[in-house]
């Protein structure tokens, strides 16, 4: 069953590919639909154990075997993903045009293969080909009357290739050291032999290499400089797509190898967390003072993974039993899930704001706006991404600090005030659009304002029954 299932989703994108070709545009909605439902199903059937399935048509194609296999992050990234790509060809079909479909469904096609991927060869090439279609985006939303005009545009595009060139060349020589050591291109075969390998100063250069390649796509400090700029300049679909699925494409490539970890050398990963502090410390002081509303979230989510790989390299190196960090990988797993979501549904509404505004400026953007179900989206989002309770992220929270307290109470509580400067930040940010009083013009909404709820009424209701833990229970992960 579960190889029809994967065959007839990829036929789908297929025959979605086809109708873009011939301009069928009133059908590919309910193909896309059908991906969707694909996706659900696949869930529901998928067994508890991970197998191995190879495409014979893909093979074919490109005459290299290629090694598929979903895990559970890979299962549930790839119904995110499903998701997100809903909204964003609705959102581009409806109201923006930017002709942006085709590198929407190259893009989907692309993370399906990589979520799904268990071969160093297709990890290393399909890990910054990624970048592409987002380039294409980019490149499209200046394509708007003149925004060449403005000073700095056009830097996200050569900071987004310069990063992508560092960190899958980093990634393509640890992969390349680990088949020459192996002889295998299975991830799963390759994990097995280095667990039992004594070659340490090589083992320790691989992933060190993967390590810092997997902090670049994650934007993790120091290697954040590039999503601010990118997220400034990128559309709204843009934007969506590379918080809610590129982001985590950094995480699923540590999540491959993160078991082999513990084989780094400690003080490596001491002077790691020295850096992460000074990150996190420096972002929560700077989030304070944006203006700009999609810097300013994504200076969030730079904040949130320093936050999370921190609790997890000190549970990493402060455990001999490895029991703790092995139940605190799988919550990890539950809040990446959910910040994809929550991180996707923010750019949504703040991207629509300025596709309405064409300003993203908090001072100009405030409560002359007329559409008071906007903005209570927006609140509950903002709490959400607070780590409010009865929201995804406050059970990642509460488990991870509660984890962490085992080993360190005093550090425990100083990474707590530090994740709850983020709810005073949301707050500040909800102040400045509702409560100040600087002159701009009343703008009154477009008839989209009712599709814009129908597409974030969904991202709602998967993160707040998250949040009860009753669509996806942490017991189902560990």
């Amino acid at each position: 069953m579960i190889y029809k299932i994967i065959i007839l989703r990829y036929i789908s994108i297929l025959i979605i590919m086809i109708i873009q070709l011939m301009k069928m545009y009133n059908k590919e909605y309910r193909l896309i639909s059908i991906i969707s439902i694909i996706s659900i199903l696949s869930i529901m059937n998928w067994p508890q154990s991970i197998k191995e399935i190879n495409i014979y048509i893909i093979n074919l194609i490109i005459g290299y075997e290629i090694n598929l296999s979903y895990n559970y992050i890979g299962i549930y990234m790839s119904l995110i993903l499903d998701i997100l790509i809903w909204i964003s060809i609705l959102y581009e079909r409806y109201y923006i045009k930017n002709n942006n479909t085709y590198n929407i469904i190259i893009y989907y096609i692309i993370n399906n293969i990589f979520f799904s991927s268990n071969d160093i060869i297709t990890i290393s090439l399909i890990y910054e080909f990624q970048t592409i279609p987002l380039l294409l985006i980019i490149n499209n939303s200046y394509n708007k009357i003149n925004i060449y005009n403005k000073k700095g545009i056009g830097i996200s595009n050569i900071l987004l290739i310069l990063y992508s060139i560092i960190s899958g060349l980093l990634l393509y020589n640890s992969m390349y050291n680990i088949y020459l050591l192996n002889h295998t291109s299975n991830i799963s075969h390759n994990i097995n032999i280095l667990n039992y390998s004594y070659n340490h100063i090589l083992i320790n250069y691989i992933l060190i290499n993967i390590l810092i390649s997997g902090s670049m796509k994650l934007s993790i400090f120091p290697f954040h400089i590039w999503l601010g700029k990118v997220h400034v300049e990128a559309p709204t679909i843009g934007s969506i797509l590379l918080a809610g699925i590129s982001l985590k494409t950094g995480f699923y490539l540590h999540y491959l190898f993160i078991y082999l970890y513990q084989y780094i050398y400690i003080n490596y990963l001491i002077y790691f967390i020295y850096i992460l502090f000074i990150g996190i410390i420096i972002n929560n002081i700077n989030i304070f003072y944006q203006i700009d509303t999609k810097r300013w979230i994504a200076l969030y989510s730079i904040i949130h993974m320093n936050l999370y790989y921190i609790i997890m390299l000190i549970l990493l190196i402060s455990n001999n039993n490895n029991l703790y960090y092995i139940i605190f990988i799988n919550i990890l797993i539950y809040g990446m899930i959910g910040h994809s979501l929550i991180s996707g549904g923010l750019f949504l509404i703040i991207g629509y704001i300025y596709d309405i505004t064409n300003n993203k400026n908090l001072y100009l953007i405030n409560n002359n706006i007329i559409s008071s179900y906007i903005y209570f989206i927006l609140l509950l989002l903002l709490l959400a991404n607070s780590s409010f309770p009865l929201f995804v992220l406050f059970i990642f929270e509460l488990l991870a600090f509660t984890s962490l307290s085992i080993f360190n109470i005093l550090l425990s509580i100083f990474l707590l005030i530090l994740s709850c400067s983020n709810l005073l930040s949301s707050l500040y940010i909800y102040y400045k659009y509702f409560y100040t009083h600087y002159y701009s013009p009343i703008i009154t909404f477009t008839s989209f304002d009712f599709i814009l709820i129908i597409l974030a009424i969904p991202i709602l209701i998967i993160i707040i029954l998250m949040g009860f833990n009753l669509l996806l229970p942490i017991h189902f992960l560990i």
